[in-house]
């Protein structure tokens, strides 16, 4: 597997593990990034409803990426397309119909160990991509 475009979905924190292996395969494989972060939207809004700062901590957390890439010496410029911020009803759907878009050949994001989120069971059947999937364990 040598990807030339992986997708990376971003949690509100706690992202250094997937941004660090992230950076080891962008080096290896001089693969092209995007970094994605998904605002789910509950059914009871419309979908362009702006839920609290759900978007200056989307935005946060995209901009915190292009500096952990910076200081590890990949220059990637948060207004560009690499740096993806959508709402959307279920994470697993936007990040499918993401990775489509770019037609990305990686997937990767991190889960706890122990997670039972229906987006992750939802990302595995139904990508044709390949998936990093990183098992973070709870201490």
């Amino acid at each position: 597997m040598n990807p030339k475009k992986i997708l990376i979905l971003l949690e509100k924190d706690n992202n250094n593990l997937l941004l660090n292996q992230a950076v080891s395969i962008i080096k290896n494989n001089n693969a092209n990034a995007y970094f994605l972060f998904v605002i789910e939207i509950p059914h009871k809004y419309p979908i362009e409803f702006e839920i609290g700062d759900q978007i200056s901590i989307g935005e946060n957390t995209l901009k915190y990426a292009q500096e952990y890439l910076i200081k590890n010496k990949l220059n990637y410029d948060i207004n560009t397309s690499n740096f993806i911020l959508v709402q959307s009803r279920n994470t697993g759907v936007a990040l499918i119909k993401e990775s489509q878009r770019i037609n990305a050949d990686l997937i990767a994001y991190k889960k706890n160990k122990n997670s039972e989120d229906y987006k992750y069971e939802f990302i595995k059947n139904n990508t044709k991509m390949n998936v990093l999937e990183l098992l973070e364990i709870e201490n």
